[in-house]
C-alpha cells in the first residue's frame, strides 16, 4: 500500500543515514556494505515520486489507501494527465473529439473528471466536485437544466474514489436557488442504490446508501413527484433497516390514493412486502413498463419477496 510503502522507504533511508537500529533495546549496527547497499538506492527519488502521487489523491478528496501492486504503466500515464491537468492547469491532447467525463484507473483507485474539448484537440481537465459545471439536457423548448451527476452511470457511483457528495448536493440546490427548470434527483438515486445493490463490499455499500440517503432527503423537499420520492426513500431505508410503523403507513396511504396508477402501487406494494398485491399490480403493467422496471432496485426486492 502506498502509505506503508512512504513509511518503509522513509524508515530505510533513515537507516542508511545512521547505520544502525534498536532492537528490544539493544543497539544494531549495519556493516558497510550494507548501508552502502542502502545509500546507493536513489531513495530521494523514491519518496518524491511516492509524495507526488499521495498529494495528488489528498488533493483529489481521495481517503482510500492505493495499491502499488495495480500501479502498472496505464496507472503512471493516467496519473500524468491528471495532475496534468487537474493540479498543474495545463492543457492536455487526449484522443476524443468531443467533451465527456473520463473514468480514469490510478491503480485500484478510480477517479472520474471532465475532458473539455477544444478545436485544437488540447483540451482542459476539470475537477466536477470543486467546480460543477453547468449541464443541459435537450434542446430548445424541451430542455431542461440537470445536475452533471444526472449522467453518472451505477458503475461510476461504484467505482469512484474522488466522490464529494456535498458538491452533488450543492450541483442540485444550484437549480433551485436559479429558479431553473429541472428534474428531481430520482434517477440519480435510483442509479446510486442500484450500485449499492451492486457492492460487493459491505463498508462500500453502506457508502453509497449513505449517499443516496443524503441525496433522498434533499429530494424529499424538492421534487415535484413526491410518491415517488417517498417510495425510493423508503426503498433506501428498508435496505438498512425494518420500516416501522408510520413508514408502512404512508405506503399503505399511497397504495390506497394511486390504485390508477400500478407502478406507484407496485413499488408500495414491494415496500410493505405484499407479494399477492406485488404481483397483481406487476402484471397490470405493460412489458415495456415491465422490462424497464427489471433493472430498478425496486425489482431487485421483489425478486426477494416470498
Amino acid at each position: 500500500m502506498l502509505s506503508k510503502a512512504m513509511e518503509c522507504t522513509e524508515v530505510l533511508q533513515e537507516l542508511g543515514r545512521v547505520g544502525y537500529f534498536n532492537l528490544n533495546g539493544n543497539k544494531i549496527e549495519l556493516d558497510n556494505q550494507s548501508i552502502s547497499d542502502i545509500t546507493s538506492r536513489n531513495l530521494d527519488s523514491d519518496i518524491k515520486d511516492l509524495r507526488q502521487i499521495s498529494n495528488f489523491l489528498e488533493n483529489m478528496g481521495v481517503q482510500k489507501d492505493l495499491d502499488l501492486n495495480y500501479f502498472d504503466k496505464q496507472s503512471q500515464k493516467n496519473l500524468n494527465i491528471l495532475n496534468s491537468g487537474l493540479v498543474l492547469k495545463k492543457k492536455v491532447a487526449l484522443d476524443y473529439n468531443e467533451s465527456k467525463l473520463l473514468h480514469l484507473r490510478i491503480a485500484n483507485i478510480h477517479i472520474i473528471a471532465l475532458y473539455n474539448f477544444t478545436i485544437d484537440k488540447n483540451g482542459t481537465m476539470i475537477d466536477i466536485f470543486t467546480e460543477i459545471p453547468w449541464c443541459r439536457r435537450g434542446e430548445g423548448k424541451d430542455s431542461s437544466d440537470i445536475s452533471i451527476f444526472e449522467v453518472f452511470e451505477p458503475n461510476d457511483w461504484l467505482k469512484i474514489d474522488n466522490c464529494n457528495f456535498d458538491s452533488v448536493i450543492a450541483s442540485y440546490q444550484r437549480l433551485v436557488d436559479n429558479d431553473l427548470k429541472f428534474e428531481d434527483a430520482n434517477n440519480t438515486i435510483i442509479k446510486i442504490v442500484i450500485a449499492a445493490d451492486m457492492a460487493e463490499d459491505v463498508s462500500r455499500r453502506e457508502l453509497l446508501l449513505n449517499w443516496a440517503q443524503c441525496l433522498s432527503n434533499w429530494n424529499l423537499k424538492y421534487s415535484q413527484n413526491s410518491e415517488i420520492a417517498i417510495i425510493n426513500d423508503l426503498q433506501i431505508k428498508s435496505r438498512v433497516r425494518k420500516l416501522n410503523s408510520k413508514e408502512m403507513e404512508i405506503l399503505s396511504n399511497i397504495l390506497v390514493n394511486s390504485n390508477d396508477n400500478y407502478e406507484l402501487c407496485f413499488g408500495s406494494s414491494v415496500l410493505l412486502k405484499s407479494k399477492p398485491q406485488a404481483d397483481l399490480f406487476w402484471n397490470k403493467l405493460d412489458n415495456e413498463t415491465k422490462e424497464r422496471y427489471k433493472d430498478f432496485p425496486i425489482y431487485t426486492l421483489y425478486m426477494k419477496l416470498s
